[in-house]
């Protein structure tokens, strides 16, 4: 009989699974981690019911809030930094002042004035600086799927936000087709009876009264233009136009559903801005989706909706998770 030892299963070999399993373990439990934060009032001291509209429906897109919650960034990343602050204190917070915050992005962003100002015009401006920092430039051009793919996998709001579309504009004199692709991270859209009809007609194929000139007749010529969705993003951010310019506003009640077709997707409602009044001297709302129930921020003012019934009334911005 041998007296040579025999193993089954070397200890060194346990060891190096249990690192691969933990290791691998842990790395799902980041994935599957989510931020909830709970209910914050936010001080309105200096004109920023704008800025607190769009930072309330902000902290309810939980891979954004996740994100930038449990992050590192660089000295560079200022804002980056400076917004992981901001969730941070609004988690740990029922009433917080955001001026702190307001006061470290009013150098990049020029709008934080301390002025009543457009809540659409903030958020694309806060966006944009994130998505910057994170690695794409404004002038930069997405043109495919697979570049928003790879670029999304090491930038989180090109991931949530961003969006293809496929114009394809048709010479009504010699019928030649030309298209182009780029990005969005936001569609603006006509305010009809509903926010589904406002999407179908932003979708539907439309003729331009005036004329270009086209490169293949080179002819000055109407063009139609028909619009095609390549891309869909995980968050869909709709603005109505609502504003004509400074004094005119269009304030016609529009339909918000909670469910949303766009050609073959479907999204569901998690967060709206609210505007009342004119652009100079107005007040903004939000309503958000807080995990399973709706709540409304006005400022100081929070509101658990029981019933789940929100107010349409001058819906501005929305935000739409796709399902």
């Amino acid at each position: 009989v041998s007296n040579t030892s025999f193993c089954l299963f070397p200890f060194q070999y346990l060891k190096l699974f249990n690192f691969k399993f933990l290791t691998s373990l842990n790395k799902m439990v980041q994935m599957e981690r989510r931020v909830i934060p709970a209910p914050c009032r936010l001080v309105n001291t200096k004109n920023n019911c704008f800025f607190n509209s769009v930072m309330q429906c902000t902290m309810y897109i939980y891979p954004v809030v996740t994100y930038f919650e449990s992050g590192e960034f660089t000295k560079e990343q200022r804002i980056c930094r400076r917004f992981q602050g901001f969730i941070k204190k609004y988690i740990e917070s029922k009433v917080m002042d955001p001026q702190f915050f307001i006061n470290g992005l009013a150098s990049d962003i020029h709008i934080l004035d301390g002025n009543e100002q457009d809540a659409q015009e903030f958020l694309l401006l806060f966006y944009g600086k994130l998505t910057e920092e994170l690695g794409l430039l404004d002038n930069v051009s997405i043109a495919n799927v697979n570049q928003l793919r790879k670029i999304g996998r090491t930038n989180v709001m090109v991931k949530t936000f961003f969006g293809l579309v496929l114009n394809r504009l048709r010479c009504m004199s010699c019928f030649a087709v030309t298209e182009h692709t780029h990005q969005f991270r936001n569609l603006t859209l006509d305010v009809t009876e509903s926010v589904q009809e406002s999407v179908n007609k932003y979708l539907k194929d439309e003729v331009y009264n005036s004329e270009i000139l086209c490169e293949s007749c080179e002819k000055m010529a109407k063009v139609s233009v028909a619009r095609q969705i390549t891309a869909f993003p995980e968050v869909l951010i709709l603005q109505l136009s609502r504003f004509i310019n400074v004094d005119r506003k269009n304030d016609s009640y529009v339909v918000v559903s909670d469910k949303l077709q766009m050609d073959k997707k479907t999204y569901h409602l998690i967060g709206m801005v609210c505007h009342s009044g004119t652009l100079r001297n107005g007040h903004y709302v939000a309503y958000a989706k807080t995990d399973l129930s709706w709540h409304c921020f006005d400022d100081m003012n929070v509101s658990e909706l029981k019933d789940s019934h929100i107010s349409n009334t001058g819906a501005y911005i929305l935000f739409y998770s796709r399902i």
